[in-house]
């Protein structure tokens, strides 16, 4: 196999916490920030044979897809949560048969 990157990995090698210290410790001006070619290219990489390079964007991809699902369903049960506050809070949904079921011992659905 060859050992050229894979942008994949590239991109979540650039977005780690000491490779980010290194372009933020480089990066200058201040109202348009940058970074000269010539530190892009001083940049350490580590660079794995292109198959692990392959596996290991996959993975992290795959990590990465899930969160972004679960912080959908995160966010729409928090717009559930407020809604449901909401209603109970106004009035608009009576809570008045829940808690006569719970006083006589019943399941609360």
């Amino acid at each position: 196999m060859s050992n050229t990157a894979d942008p994949r990995f590239v991109r979540f090698y650039l977005e780690m916490p000491q490779t980010r210290a290194f372009i933020d410790l480089h990066t200058i001006g201040q109202a348009v920030k940058g970074i000269n070619l010539r530190d892009v290219r001083r940049i350490p990489i580590a660079l794995p044979p292109r198959e692990e390079q392959e596996q290991l964007a996959e993975t992290l991809n795959a990590a990465e897809t899930a969160l972004r699902n679960q912080a959908k369903e995160l966010s729409k049960l928090q717009k559930l949560k407020t809604g449901l506050a909401q209603h109970l809070l106004t009035g608009r949904v009576s809570v008045a048969p829940l808690l006569a079921a719970e006083a006589k011992g019943a399941e609360v659905p």
